[in-house]
């Protein structure tokens, strides 16, 4: 990956005037000249090197056009130029972004993107391909770019045909299609899962520490869930996990029908019984056949389909502020890690328990004075969170709120009255709690690995260093809960 300045204005016009010529993805027209100029502004604002604008311009067409299709028999050539390079960088590059799913993605995600934001959305595409890729560019001053939108679209094309006749192809631009041509032709996916995931949640534009911080909960997000078995482990036999006759929507008539019987459910009943009912006389024969339990009604092959319904709720103390650092043996902060596995948590849960009805709960723990003012220590992680769980919120899946440290026990009790509630109390420091909430775990977190009280007194500490004590955890609780 070579990066290197040019600091002589002269020359800078020359790069991106030459390079706007070696643009292949559709023949160039005043509207793409200024587009593309636009794009290689805003890749150079955030401070990012600039790739050759030609490519700027093809990567654009091609996300943002709807009719994606190449034509190379309407392009022009340029004079003193090899053939070959034409075409091995229509093979390879172009046909690169026609085929590529993550780019693909990538494009959907950049439609949703109105104004400038579009335009800033492509140059964090264009910058995630070079630094996957390894590619290199340029580094030169964005006033020489203002100086060409300052001209007619048509004046700025016929400057760069002047120039490649008069003074031939610059040798650093071809020499930069050639390493941009082997970068893209030895990489795999040109964007990787982090990248679609911030454009997908709007992250993208969002300020630098924040997205540093998303990339990296995904990243040991993936991590962890490399170590979880495929398959859902089988469940430990315990006296409240069995589901209960508590809410009606939970049960589910299913079967066919094999007889008429005189018992069973509004929904069974024969549609003849309803002849019985005589809106003048009351009681009816309706009324009384029901009384005396002779309403007919159709049997089912089984009575019901039970659906347990499941709720994991994770209590978040303020003092996790305390977890914003990082031990020498850990990849990131305390609270990243955090962060990432209560991701796989959620994930791996609605994978495994996909047949059941199942809610989770993000408690934000806060003092009364922060309630009223508020104000919460832990702003960033709820934002964070908020973003890796942008549809299962949507989905109603998720939720997040705020609570008072003297609402957690009754709120879990409530939660308990309607399913099997998990609670997972998560603090610096060791928590007490009353009577009703004493069945709840507690992971503390004030070394580099967490330890975990289950309520059964079982108490889960790893002796294993770095991210897999992380890792051996996770599965211990996911077991517990399974």
């Amino acid at each position: 990956m070579t990066t290197y300045e040019i600091r002589d204005p002269d020359e800078a016009k020359q790069y991106l005037l030459q390079g706007l010529l070696l643009s292949r993805a559709a023949p160039l027209t005043s509207s793409r000249v200024v587009e593309a100029l636009q794009w290689s502004m805003e890749v150079l604002s955030d401070g990012s090197p600039l790739p050759p604008v030609g490519f700027v311009a093809d990567v654009g067409y091609v996300a943002t056009e709807a009719d994606r299709s190449l034509d190379s028999k309407q392009l022009a050539g340029v004079e003193g130029l090899d053939p070959s390079l034409f075409r091995r960088y229509e093979d390879y590059v172009i046909g690169k972004l026609f085929a590529d799913m993550s780019f693909e993605r990538a494009s959907d995600a950049l439609a949703r993107y109105q104004g400038r934001d579009r335009s800033r959305g492509l140059a964090y595409i264009i910058e995630q391909q070079r630094v996957r890729c390894g590619f290199g560019g340029v580094i030169l001053a964005p006033a020489v770019i203002k100086g060409l939108l300052s001209h007619p679209p048509e004046q700025i094309l016929e400057q760069a045909w002047d120039s490649v006749r008069d003074i031939g192809v610059d040798a650093q631009l071809v020499e930069d299609y050639e390493n941009l041509i082997a970068a893209v032709r030895n990489t795999g996916e040109l964007l990787g899962p982090a990248d679609i995931f911030e454009l997908e949640s709007g992250t993208a534009l969002a300020e630098f520490g924040q997205r540093l911080a998303l990339r990296q909960v995904l990243q040991i997000a993936s991590l962890l869930e490399q170590e979880l078995p495929k398959q859902k482990p089988r469940s430990q036999p315990r006296r409240y996990s069995v589901a209960t006759n508590i809410m009606e929507e939970d049960h589910y008539p299913i079967g066919g029908f094999t007889s008429i019987s005189n018992r069973g459910t509004i929904e069974s009943l024969v549609r003849s019984e309803l002849a019985y009912i005589d809106d003048d006389i009351r009681p009816d024969l309706f009324d009384i056949k029901f009384a005396r339990n002779e309403l007919l009604y159709y049997s089912r092959d089984e009575n019901q389909f039970l659906r347990r319904r499941l709720s994991f709720v994770f209590v978040l103390y303020p003092d996790l502020v305390g977890a914003r650092v990082k031990d020498s043996e850990l990849p990131c902060q305390r609270i990243i890690l955090l962060l990432a596995s209560l991701y796989v948590c959620v994930n791996q849960l609605l994978e495994w328990l996909s047949s059941d009805a199942i809610q989770f709960e993000f408690l934000m723990v806060q003092s009364s004075d922060a309630m009223k003012n508020g104000d919460c220590l832990l702003s960033d992680e709820r934002t964070l969170i908020e973003t890796l769980f942008r549809e299962e919120i949507g989905m109603g899946t998720v939720e997040i709120r705020s609570i008072g440290y003297t609402q957690i026990a009754a709120h879990c009790t409530e939660r308990a009255r309607t399913s099997m509630c998990h609670t997972l109390a998560i603090s610096c420091k060791d928590v007490s709690y009353t009577d009703e909430f004493s069945i709840a775990s507690v992971c503390r977190l004030d070394a580099a690995t967490p330890k975990i009280l289950l309520p059964e007194d079982t108490v889960l500490s790893s002796e294993e260093p770095g991210i897999d004590g992380w890792k051996e955890q996770l599965e211990y609780l996911l077991r517990f809960w399974v």
